[in-house]
């Protein structure tokens, strides 16, 4: 697990998987939301038990699904559940709201919807009832830790379940990216994600285990490189928190101990950087972008660690730039 050219391949349900075998009650996923924490093994249970749900609605082999997802632990429950139960899993930010994530149905070809961990994004139910009645082939609405209805499948419950193994194959996450005739999927490969965590492991100090703290959901292709990819490749914790609220982000900090600080490059002034391990901001750039003009390292008071910049072009490339304060 440890040598780079073993990690490459490994799909994020894979390291998640050896991780349960190897440190099954090391912290592995942790939220700032009812105090979420779940061990390797307890996450590897939960995902089990969701991935059986889902199958047990007979959805078929590789239908789509589409997981509408903030900063919460219960996203990457949902999306690791999916790709569990063989399903071509689309992952799309709930910001997008009801006509950005009914087009991204469309454009994966989604037969099931998920909303998760959505409090802080308001009447969830609503949206998801919404963009179903906008997306002819949905025919599953469901919620993972959020609020749900009458029309919506709570997964959080106990329910019908169909025992499962993980599928033979883990087909790979897809976000998107918008373009001239709308949204279009574009697939992350497990070799694609794990060769960019690596870039962000290799800045950190050897031998350094803290964990990872993203304030972004792992719906984009920066933040499932940042987030699970770039923890779990080193079996650190991940700890999601969103949206970016100073005082509850210093809460979270304050209980991941000292971390390593994933945040957008705006919210830079909020954190306190001789708190974190190191902090990583991120900047976003459409498709064929041109590269910002370099700037001079921000100034943070004596002893802050490395800063690195992650950039992610149209959800289709990333380039990490470290750089020294």
């Amino acid at each position: 697990m440890s040598a780079p050219d073993a990690a490459e391949a490994a799909s994020l349900d894979d390291l998640l998987r050896r991780w349960a075998a190897t440190t099954p009650d090391a912290l592995a996923l942790a939220g700032a939301v009812d105090q979420l924490e779940w061990s390797f093994s307890g996450l590897d249970a939960e995902v089990s038990r969701v991935a059986a749900r889902l199958h047990a609605f007979e959805l078929g082999a590789r239908a789509s699904i589409l997981v509408a997802g903030a900063a919460s632990p219960h996203t990457l429950v949902a999306a690791l559940a999916a790709m569990r139960a063989g399903l071509r899993t689309g992952l799309a930010p709930l910001s997008f709201g009801v006509d950005g994530l009914a087009a991204a149905c469309a454009a994966c070809g989604a037969s099931a919807l998920i909303g998760a961990g959505g409090h802080e994004f308001g009447e969830v139910p609503v949206v998801l009832a919404t963009t179903a009645a906008q997306s002819p082939k949905v025919r599953l609405v469901a919620s993972c830790g959020t609020d749900a209805a009458v029309s919506v499948i709570n997964l959080d419950e106990a329910g019908d379940s169909a025992a499962v193994d993980p599928a033979p194959e883990i087909l790979p996450p897809e976000t998107f990216t918008p373009g001239p005739a709308g949204l279009t999927p574009v697939a992350h490969s497990a070799r694609k994600l794990c060769a960019s965590a690596l870039d962000l492991r290799r800045a950190r100090p050897a031998g350094d285990n803290a964990p990872v703290l993203s304030t972004l959901a792992p719906v984009t292709l920066a933040g499932l490189v940042s987030g699970p990819a770039a923890a779990w490749l080193s079996g650190r914790a991940l700890w999601l928190h969103g949206p970016f609220e100073s005082r509850a982000f210093a809460g979270m900090l304050a209980r991941a101990g000292r971390a390593h600080v994933v945040a957008p490059a705006a919210a830079a002034v909020l954190c306190d950087a001789d708190a974190a391990a190191s902090l990583t901001l991120l900047h976003r750039h459409a498709d064929n972008a041109r590269l910002p003009p370099a700037q001079p390292p921000l100034r943070w008071q004596s002893g802050t660690p490395r800063q690195i910049d992650l950039h992610a072009f149209g959800e289709r490339q990333v380039l990490a730039i470290a750089r020294f304060v």
